[in-house]
């Protein structure tokens, strides 16, 4: 590497980081004064809130490393252009793909970064942080308000594959179930359906209950019919509540094999699972589209000797809200099927990705 390399690779570095300190220092301020009055009031330990915040940090991370690749883009390349460096480079004969080289392949590593910590440490950190925050400091907040969660799958205990269609969290009631029992191989040997099941005692009671045997995943006989039953399953209400973010805490080879299990309930099932993991791929490469973005604007901003700057941090942060909008509204569009799950996820990239390049293509050299 150039000392020429090491040298822009610094000026990015350094501002990259102090971002994130600052973004996950406001990020704790900001959750530890919203939970303080909880925290007081249900006597949470110190050591509780060190662990919930522990396991904070490394979502936070991974949340703000694309803008804070995006400010600190603009802020080297615009300091570089401020002081002439960036002529000096060009007279050198160096031209802006070179230049912008060490900034892209640094963006690349922390892109892969953040898929690595995505992958490997922020499912379980958001799943340790979700109990303790349910369990320690929101404990006495459960039943203030029903809590009802929508279209809940999961593979239980036993290898009981599981699909609710509401499940109220403060009630412990559960409304369109369905139950998948499945021997060592993974065949269907009885399906479950029930219109409702209440906790009541230490166990599931079912209601409008009807049950389905199979031999070599084909119907045997007639379905029986219960009006109301017990069965005995080993879940408990608490399980059924982790499901609420439960695809939050898997990592992406845990979802895959998800979406593998319940591909028999249909593709209206399956569909959101399919684009949140087309979404997890996607989203550390936000931070290389960030770069993208921003790299025409600290070249080329306004008058950037004068506080033009600012102008141009402000015009990247609204293109930024317009890039989450179109995220967002993709994502909507796949989970309803109006498009593939796999565009759905990276069709923003695509589009911001685009024009970023072609900004920068016709940026002066």
């Amino acid at each position: 590497m150039k000392i020429i390399d090491r040298y822009i690779i610094r000026e990015f570095v350094l501002p990259f980081l102090y971002c994130i300190v600052i973004f996950i220092f406001l990020s704790i301020i900001t959750d530890l004064f919203g939970h303080l009055d909880e925290i007081l009031k249900n006597e949470v330990g110190l050591h509780t809130v060190l662990r919930y915040y522990l396991a904070f940090t490394p979502i936070v991370f991974v949340q703000v490393s694309p803008i804070s690749v995006l400010l600190a883009t603009l802020y080297s390349l615009g300091r570089l252009n401020r002081h002439n460096e960036l002529i000096a480079l060009k007279s050198a004969g160096l031209s802006l793909v070179r230049v912008i080289a060490p900034l892209i392949f640094t963006c690349i590593f922390i892109c892969l970064t953040v898929f690595l910590a995505n992958e490997k440490i922020v499912p379980q950190a958001t799943l340790t942080s979700y109990l303790l925050k349910e369990e320690k400091i929101n404990k006495d907040n459960k039943k203030k308000a029903d809590r009802l969660l929508f279209n809940l799958g999961f593979i239980g205990k036993d290898n009981r594959l599981f699909y609710i269609s509401c499940f109220n969290a403060s009630r412990n009631i559960m409304d369109g179930i369905e139950i998948h029992e499945q021997d060592e191989n993974n065949q269907l040997k009885r399906k479950i359906k029930a219109s409702l099941a209440t906790w009541e005692g230490g166990k599931w009671k079912f209601r409008g209950v009807n049950i389905y045997n199979y031999h070599d995943e084909n119907l045997i006989g007639e379905p029986e019919t219960i009006t109301e039953t017990v069965l005995d399953i080993p879940e408990t209400p608490r399980d059924f509540l982790k499901v609420e973010k439960e695809l939050d805490f898997l990592s992406l080879t845990e979802l895959k094999e998800k979406i593998k299990a319940f591909s028999s309930l249909g593709d209206e099932v399956v569909r959101t699972w399919k684009v949140f993991l087309h979404y997890r791929v996607s989203f550390p490469f936000m931070s290389l589209i960030a770069m993208i973005i921003a790299i025409p604007f600290a070249l080329t901003g306004p008058n950037v000797r004068s506080g033009g700057v600012f102008t141009s941090v402000g015009v990247c942060i609204m293109i930024s809200l317009a890039f989450i909008g179109v995220t967002q509204t993709s994502l909507v569009l796949g989970k309803q099927g109006f498009l593939p799950p796999a565009f759905s996820a990276w069709f923003s990239h695509i589009i911001f990705g685009t024009a970023g390049i072609i900004m920068i293509a016709m940026s002066p050299r």
